[in-house]
């Protein structure tokens, strides 16, 4: 077995690209989503959950399965991954591993049991009332070491704070992590995908408009379960559709606020991988990116027989 992960930034086509190494590898081919939104199984096309045509050979996993008012986490992508890793290894196939949630790709090869543990939103809802100055006391007071481990952005950031108490307080339950994890990683190759600020707006332009009516449709059939507190209307381009319907945007107000929601979006993803190493980059930009992606995949491959 190996793993493919094909990672970077929305609309650089991480599936499209994925799609075409199928015959690269060893088949079957199990296809896991990494990406925290398309797990929802009535918002396809405004969270973007396109498989290409003629796809039918993947084992697909991690798309468009969920309820609207379910929760996922890491930890739950991280188990999910853990179990295609199994099936895989027991066809003698191979994975890939496509999404731009980056966190989801960190917890997918980490064995830190602290991933499992689900949030507690009665405890988050009470510490979400304190300062940063009192959540880091609280901490201290739990466990001073984890404190100080804590980059210092962490010990400035709420949303890390409460997670840290979170699990201080919270019973670790045991996990069983596939047996070759490890070696599977150093294996394993990951592609990125990268491009142009203004590269990006303009492709992000164009699939906003294309994908528009639909996903205005979508939301509006939808729109009883996402009015809730349901996880998916924090999706990318969810808010604003919800705004239009409601009245308090125009069309156009609309289509612009959920373009600038997907470049900010991909700020955030270039940021996250620009930290991460072991990725063999590819600007989508270039003429001859796909072809130099696939090559390396091939190699990459044929070097593992």
């Amino acid at each position: 077995m190996a793993v493919l992960s094909i990672v970077g930034l929305t609309a650089t086509g991480k599936t499209s690209l994925a799609h075409k190494a199928l015959e690269l590898l060893n088949q079957p081919v199990h296809f896991l989503s990494a990406d925290s939104r398309q797990v929802y199984a009535d918002l396809p096309v405004t969270t973007g959950a396109d498989l290409p045509s003629g796809a039918q050979e993947l084992n697909l996993h991690g798309v468009a399965f969920l309820d609207l008012d379910q929760e996922w986490s890491a930890g739950q992508f991280r188990e999910l991954g853990w179990q295609v890793f199994r099936q895989a290894e027991d066809d003698w196939g191979d994975v890939v591993v496509v999404g731009g949630t980056g966190l989801y790709h960190q917890a997918l090869w980490s064995t830190d049991v602290g991933w499992s543990v689900p949030p507690n939103l009665k405890l988050r809802s009470e510490l979400d009332k304190l300062g940063v100055l009192d959540l880091q006391n609280k901490l201290k007071k739990q466990n001073l070491k984890k404190f100080s481990e804590m980059n210092q952005s962490d010990q400035l950031n709420p949303r890390r704070l409460i997670r840290a108490i979170e699990l201080e307080m919270a019973e670790l339950p045991e996990i069983n992590p596939p047996d070759f994890l490890g070696q599977w990683q150093q294996q394993g190759l990951t592609i990125g995908l990268t491009a142009s600020n203004e590269w990006l707006a303009e492709k992000i332009s164009q699939r906003v408009d294309a994908r528009f009516e639909l996903a205005l449709k979508e939301v509006t059939d939808n729109l009883d379960s996402l009015r809730g507190n349901s996880p998916a209307a924090t999706s990318t381009g969810v808010r604003e559709l919800m705004a239009l319907i409601e009245g308090q945007l125009g069309a156009e107000e609309c289509r612009h606020l959920w373009i600038q929601s997907e470049l900010q979006y991909a700020k955030r993803q270039k940021t996250w991988w620009q930290k991460t190493k072991g990725i063999v980059w590819h600007d989508v930009f270039k003429k001859d990116w796909r072809q130099t992606a696939l090559d390396r995949i091939s190699i990459w491959r044929t070097q593992l027989d």
